[in-house]
C-alpha cells in the first residue's frame, strides 16, 4: 500500500534537493552532457528527476512502475554478513512465497557516438567553470568494460595524466580526472576539469592535446600499470564494505555472469595490454565525435 501524503512528502523534499543542484556545477554539467550525448536512450535523464517529472508523478504511476519492474525475472537478492543461512532461507521463502513472475517488456533505443563534436555551455553564479567532454562507449556486457575503468583510473588523481600534463603545467585547475556513466548495454567516459574563467580556453585546448596523444600511444606502461594498481586497491577496498560487496554480487548476476564473477574482475584488469587500451581509445576517445559542456563562470 502506497501512502498518498508519503508521496507529496517526498516530492516536496526530493524539489528542496532539486532547487539547491541549480547551483551545482558539476550536477549541472553532468545534466547538460547527457542530455546531449544520450539523445534516445534514457540515460539522457538524471536519476534526480526534474520539477516537471516529479510535479506530475501521482501514485498510479508509482504502482504501474512496480508492476512492471519489480518482478522476480528482474531481481537479485544478495544478503553479506554473518547469519543463519537456512533459517534466513525460510525467512526469505516465506516473505515473498506470492511474489510472481511476469513478462518484463522494456525497448530501449541504441545509442551511439555524436557524428561531430556538441559543444553546449549554461552560465550559473559561481567563480569557477567546469569543462566535461562525454564519449559513447560500449556498456558492461562487453569485454571493453575492463579497458574503460582502467583508462579513467589513468586520467584521475594525483600523478595522473591530467595532473601532470594540466595542474603541474598550467596550473590552472581546482579538479580534474575521469569518470563512467555506464549501464549494461550503453554508457559514456567522461573527462572533467573544474579551473578559472580566464583559464578555460586554455585548459580545453590542453585537454584535447592530451587526448590526442592517448590516440597517438603516448601512454608509458608504468602508468598503465599505476593505473591498474590503483583500481584494484580501490576495488579491493570497496569489497571491504557489506554494501559495495552486495553491489558486486548483484551486478554480476544480473549481467549473466553470475555472482562469483567479482572473483575474476582483479585478473582481467590485470591482463589489459596496452594494445587493448590503444584500440579502445581508437574506437571510442573520438574528439572529433564527442560532447563538450562549459558551465558556470562563463
Amino acid at each position: 500500500m502506497i501512502d498518498t501524503q508519503e508521496v507529496e512528502i517526498q516530492k516536496n523534499i526530493q524539489m528542496g534537493k532539486l532547487q539547491d543542484l541549480e547551483i551545482d556545477l558539476f550536477y549541472q554539467a553532468s545534466k547538460l552532457l547527457r542530455s546531449n550525448l544520450f539523445i534516445n536512450h534514457p540515460y539522457r535523464n538524471t536519476v534526480e528527476g526534474s520539477y516537471q517529472s516529479i510535479a506530475c508523478l501521482e501514485v498510479e504511476h508509482l504502482k504501474e512502475y512496480t508492476r512492471r519492474f519489480f518482478l522476480p525475472n528482474n531481481c537479485v537478492i544478495s544478503i553479506v554478513g554473518e547469519f543463519d543461512v537456512p533459517r534466513l532461507k525460510l525467512k526469505i521463502e516465506k516473505l515473498f512465497k506470492r511474489w510472481r513472475k511476469n513478462s518484463l517488456q522494456v525497448t530501449l533505443s541504441p545509442q551511439g557516438p555524436p557524428q561531430k563534436v556538441i559543444f553546449k555551455e549554461k552560465k550559473i553564479p559561481q567563480r569557477e567553470v567546469v569543462l566535461e567532454i562525454g564519449f559513447a562507449i560500449p556498456g558492461l556486457n562487453t569485454p571493453y568494460r575492463y579497458a574503460a575503468d582502467v583508462l579513467q583510473t589513468l586520467v584521475s588523481g594525483q600523478g595522473s595524466l591530467f595532473f601532470n600534463k594540466i595542474r603541474r603545467a598550467i596550473g590552472a585547475s581546482y579538479t580534474l580526472g575521469g569518470g563512467i556513466i555506464i549501464g549494461p548495454e550503453t554508457g559514456a567516459l567522461v573527462f572533467y576539469v573544474a579551473t578559472t574563467p580566464e583559464n578555460k580556453n586554455q585548459v580545453r585546448e590542453k585537454v584535447i592535446e592530451i587526448i590526442n596523444q592517448l590516440r597517438t600511444g603516448d601512454i608509458k606502461d608504468e602508468e598503465i600499470e599505476d593505473a591498474k594498481k590503483l583500481l584494484l586497491t580501490r576495488y579491493n577496498k570497496e569489497l571491504i564494505e557489506g554494501t559495495s560487496y552486495g553491489f558486486h554480487l548483484c551486478l554480476e548476476e544480473l549481467l549473466g555472469e553470475g555472482a562469483q564473477e567479482y572473483k575474476n574482475y582483479p585478473r582481467k584488469i590485470k591482463e589489459i595490454t596496452k594494445e587493448e587500451l590503444l584500440d579502445f581509445i581508437d574506437k571510442f576517445i573520438d574528439p572529433s565525435r564527442c560532447v563538450m559542456v562549459e558551465v558556470g563562470n562563463i
